[in-house]
């Protein structure tokens, strides 16, 4: 996996989904349109020498005899036609695609619920589920290991699932049409006294396209299932204080010492300040430091995906660009009875093949989209307690002993009465335990700009060294006043 991650910083192309369907795009784009070029330059070079059109006298009995080939001239001709326009649309948006993809820049977004990814920390466990729907959570009562699924996972089985009942559907509708069109001619003769002859193709090539998305869906659904246990591992240190001072000063001077993990300013997140719902004496800070683009082949599905979108897509097309019919002359009976839902099952499929190379190229977009990002997290909490000895727990993985139990955490924007209060008195004596929990996580957004989600957590022994100092700086700081060079005006 080491390998795979410095292949990926070394060459950051290979990452970029969005370069890469645009090159995809451009180069079937241009296979198109060129396949449609030199189509277009055969049919002029083959009726050139008819122009300007001189209608015989028998033109009327050659046109009832001569329909295969007219009908395949005319397939030929609009999907040449349509080859040249479509195949130079995507040539211009792939090579717009692979100059915004130059340009772009990831940058993170919000952490999704801090609430729910606080508790995370200071548990040392994947809990964003248990604010997930109620579905989800029984899922997670019955297979365990899925609470490891992150929301930007499940957001996509969400959309396999609907994405099966389509294709399930649609399925269903083409069996239907065809099972309708064995019924019309007995039902022609029947009511209507018509005697009519239909011969109709079997709808396998349908059926097999159909099974391929399907096939592609429940491949997308299997790299989402959690095949190992991870790992959710934290440092989390536990102290009691005693002196003058609210823990509000306290807060402030852990999330400024947190700024001490990198240089770059603009690399730090807001903190958000917190309060248990159930006790509204407990209060915390979740700090994010440093959070940057993580390059990964994090979907290797998607990256399969992206020769099928050239070969769907370029078959469909040279299927229709160079459909071959019948080139027996027939009267145009026989040719409604016999060949007419022959010719109409070829242009359907070749249809089904271009736009299930689009449907492929969707899903490629789809999870090229997913965004992952690497930061540090640090939560602080502070709650009134007696005096407790100093302890240091070590890294704690997903299924042992977490230690603190479970809370619920909601957001606070104002200063709390207690707070208000102290500023009456600075001077009184405060006393409360903290507890810090930190660790480098590693969360994913399903899209550039959306709120990302937690879904790995992991510690190290420089940052515990980071963090043990950043900790010990509030207990380093006092204030007074110079009496003598004091001045009020």
């Amino acid at each position: 996996m080491s390998s795979l991650n410095q292949l990926a910083n070394r060459v950051p192309f290979l990452t970029n989904g969005e370069a890469l369907l645009g090159f995809v795009f451009l180069a079937t784009g241009g296979l198109v349109a060129r396949d449609g070029v030199v189509r277009l330059f055969a049919l002029w070079t083959e009726f050139r020498p008819y122009f300007p059109f001189v209608l015989p006298q028998d033109v009327a009995e050659k046109t009832l005899t001569s329909f295969p080939f007219i009908f395949g001239t005319f397939i030929t001709l609009v999907a040449s036609i349509c080859a040249v326009l479509i195949g130079l649309l995507w040539v211009f948006s792939g090579i717009e695609d692979l100059f915004r993809a130059r340009r772009k820049q990831a940058e993170s977004s919000d952490l999704d619920r801090p609430e729910a990814v606080a508790e995370s920390l200071r548990h040392g466990d994947s809990l964003e589920w248990r604010s997930a729907s109620w579905f989800v959570r029984i899922w997670v009562r019955l297979w365990p290991r899925t609470r490891f699924v992150s929301n930007v996972s499940r957001q996509i089985l969400g959309k396999v699932l609907r994405s099966v009942a389509k294709l399930i559907l649609l399925g269903l509708l083409v069996a239907l049409i065809f099972y309708f069109l064995h019924l019309i001619p007995g039902l022609l003769r029947r009511y209507l006294h018509v005697p009519v002859n239909l011969t109709v193709p079997s709808a396998r090539p349908l059926y097999v396209l159909l099974g391929m998305l399907l096939v592609i869906n429940v491949v997308i659904a299997l790299t989402l299932a959690p095949y190992r246990r991870r790992e959710f591992l934290r440092s989390r240190l536990a102290v009691p204080v005693r002196g003058i001072g609210d823990p509000h000063f306290f807060f402030a001077l852990i999330e400024e010492g947190c700024k001490l993990l990198s240089t770059d300013a603009a690399s730090h997140k807001p903190p958000v300040r917190l309060e248990s719902t159930y006790n509204p004496a407990v209060r915390a800070t979740l700090v994010e430091a440093r959070p940057v683009a993580a390059p990964a082949f994090s979907r290797p599905i998607a990256y399969a995906c992206l020769p099928m979108i050239w070969l769907l897509v370029t078959a469909g097309f040279s299927r229709l660009i160079h459909f071959q019919g019948v080139a027996v002359p027939m009267p145009y009976q026989r040719f409604l009875e016999f060949l007419l839902l022959d010719y109409a099952l070829e242009v359907a499929f070749g249809l089904g093949m271009i736009f299930s190379g689009i449907y492929v190229a969707e899903w490629a977009r789809e999870l090229f989209s997913i965004r992952r990002f690497g930061s540090t997290l640090v939560l602080c909490s502070a709650t009134s307690t007696v005096d407790s000895p100093i302890s240091a727990e070590k890294p704690t993985a997903a299924g042992v002993a977490r230690g603190p139990a479970l809370t619920a955490w909601k957001r606070t924007e104002t200063v709390d009465d207690q707070f208000a209060a102290w500023a009456r008195g600075p001077c009184v004596g405060t006393h409360f335990s903290v507890e810090a929990c930190w660790a480098d996580i590693i969360s994913e957004s399903a899209e550039p700009g959306a709120p990302r989600h937690l879904i790995d957590m992991q510690t190290s022994k420089p940052l515990g060294d980071a963090m043990k100092r950043i900790l010990n700086l509030p207990f380093h700081i006092a204030f007074a006043i110079d009496e003598a060079e004091a001045e009020e005006s």
